[in-house]
């Protein structure tokens, strides 16, 4: 996958003797507007919205990340076990630094919690860094 937001937007960026294809313009923020309007218009909406405007990029999340978001990504459509998701985030309420591991031991049927609490993981109700991998020491923050 290119670098590049849009591939349009490379072509005519290339062809108006701009950026090319897989480059993203440099400068300090609040300049971007000047190589490309879309960047402009976004940068004007973050201000709006008192957010921060920034160019992600497949290097910038390429790493335990992606994997992350890969892993998890599919499983937020998928159906959740209403009981046992409230068991789970009545637990990780109740606790200091509740682990993947300690709500898993905490939960009832192995196999339904395991896929409970990485379906509550993708779904955000359950929050952890996602930069780092995923394991049974991970503390899971309740939403």
């Amino acid at each position: 996958m290119s670098q590049a937001l849009h591939p349009r937007l490379s072509s005519e960026r290339r062809e108006r003797g701009g950026v090319g294809r897989g480059q993203i313009p440099e400068g300090p923020p609040g300049q971007l507007g000047k190589t490309c309007p879309a960047f402009s218009a976004a940068e004007k909406w973050a201000q709006a919205c008192q957010a921060r405007f920034r160019i992600a990029t497949e290097s910038d999340i390429r790493g335990t990340f992606l994997e992350n978001a890969k892993r998890l990504l599919p499983l937020r459509a998928l159906p959740l076990d209403i009981k046992t998701a409230m068991i789970a985030r009545t637990h990780a309420h109740g606790l200091k630094q509740p682990t993947f591991g300690t709500l898993l031991d905490l939960l009832p049927d192995r196999n339904l919690a395991l896929a409970t609490l990485w379906r509550l993981i993708a779904r955000g109700e359950l929050r952890t860094d996602l930069s780092v991998p995923i394991t049974f020491h991970s503390i899971l923050y309740p939403r």
